[in-house]
């Protein structure tokens, strides 16, 4: 996703390889899937009322509700030019021009992840991958 493009209810974007997707579902929730049914991440939104997921020009990953009130964000603002990808081994990130990195899923390598950047995420469906992280 790329500056200001945004994610309706039950819209998606897929890895280029097609194993992974991110959908923001008719639920509130924005949900990393690999191959089609195993939930890997999610922003914990579920049960929130729907609005729209925006990737805004300042480098923030944005949901907003219906009145569009903030939801949930990556809070990764002050990046302008970044844009959102998800990787073909199934990482979702937030990449500036240059490829810096912002912020991340981290899907795999759980060990060099930095906490403070992901304190509002919650890893779900870890359990499968013999994972516990609480």
């Amino acid at each position: 996703m790329y500056a200001e493009d945004r994610l309706n209810a039950n819209e998606f974007i897929t890895s280029s390889n097609g194993r992974f997707i991110v959908i923001y579902q008719n639920d509130g929730n924005l949900v990393l899937y690999k191959d089609g049914g195993t939930a890997l991440w999610s922003s914990q939104t579920n049960g929130k009322p729907v609005g729209v997921c925006i990737m805004h020009g300042d480098g923030n990953l944005v949901l907003y509700g219906p009145d569009g009130k903030l939801k949930w964000s990556t809070n990764t603002q002050n990046h302008p030019g970044s844009r959102l990808v998800i990787q073909d081994d199934g990482n979702l990130i937030i990449m500036g021009p240059n490829k810096e990195r912002y912020w991340q899923t981290k899907i795999k390598g759980f060990a060099d992840i930095h906490t403070h950047q992901f304190a509002n995420l919650a890893f779900v469906g870890l359990s499968a991958l013999g994972c516990r992280l609480w």
